[in-house]
């Protein structure tokens, strides 16, 4: 990487000179429009009460969709036995998103501008799905408190023994920060690779995205506004602006203290595969720590 840093600025930067204004227009008008269509989505979810749970956060689309997901694993005993083997290992569920972010980073096809390009990218595709991380903790808890479906009575959820009903307790289940942080990641791979960000998308939302569903920590809802929030936080990796910041602040960290950047870089994608626990589960025993 220290042979490209040199000249990665300036590479970078002519190419924001010659980027188009119409592709920066299309971008913020797109983060625009996903930010009106989550609260146009919130407030439709008040208009479709179901008659089976209580009204407010609950509705006949999330119950019908959650209710047919538990139901599964009557139908297919294999299904039980593979969510609990992706549940339990984080490397196996959320490893093979950041694999291939790296695959696409250290990727030598193109020329050596088009190298730096796809580096600045996913290096603002990684910065911004930090920020989705922190927006939607934000979001949480600026809504009303929301239930998981396997803690709603209502539901009657089975559990298949392989979460316990304690788990995230007293954390807000909309919107769905691991669809925020997966699908920033894996639009924002699609915009730099289509080959790798098409293997991102199906995976996300056919392993990590399923799971929270069946498993009944989230309703579709949640996964649905997630993964739009998503999307609008990858399209920003369009603007060149944005991403030149971001890539300026890799490389001059990466020049002046290489081995403190490695180092944080690994950490980095340590958490991104754990989701962050750690850190999330030490600043709320902080917080409730300091509200006493």
């Amino acid at each position: 990487m220290n042979g490209d840093t040199s000249a990665g600025d300036n590479a970078v930067a002519e190419k924001s000179s010659a980027s188009s204004p119409i592709q920066i227009y299309r971008s913020l008008a797109l983060v625009a429009g996903v930010c009106t269509a989550v609260v146009c989505l919130i407030a439709l979810r008040h208009l479709v009460p179901s008659p089976e749970l209580p009204q407010g956060w609950f509705n006949s689309f999330d119950a019908g969709i959650a209710k047919s997901a538990n139901l599964l694993a009557d139908r297919y005993p294999w299904l039980n036995s593979a969510a609990r083997v992706f549940t339990n290992h984080d490397l196996l569920k959320d490893g093979p998103i950041v694999f291939l972010l790296w695959i696409a980073f250290f990727s030598r096809t193109g020329s050596a501008q088009e190298i730096l390009e796809k580096r600045s990218k996913i290096a603002a595709t990684v910065s911004l799905a930090l920020i989705g991380i922190v927006l939607a903790r934000a979001l949480a808890l600026v809504f009303p408190f929301r239930e998981r479906p396997l803690r709603t009575v209502a539901l009657h959820f089975q559990t298949h023994h392989i979460v316990s009903r304690s788990v995230v307790y007293g954390w807000s289940s909309f919107p769905s920060d691991h669809a925020v942080l997966f699908i920033t990641l894996a639009t924002g791979l699609l915009i730099t690779s289509r080959p790798l960000g098409t293997i991102a998308l199906f995976y996300t939302v056919a392993v990590n995205l399923f799971l929270r569903v069946y498993l009944g920590l989230h309703w579709p809802t949640d996964l649905l506004a997630g993964a739009i929030i998503g999307v609008a936080l990858a399209s920003i990796v369009n603007i060149d602006a944005y991403r030149n910041f971001i890539w300026r602040w890799v490389t001059r960290s990466w020049r002046v203290s290489p081995g403190l950047f490695a180092a944080f870089i690994f950490f980095l994608s340590y958490e991104i595969v754990d989701m962050f626990e750690g850190p999330l589960t030490l600043a709320k025993s902080l917080l409730k720590h300091h509200l006493r």
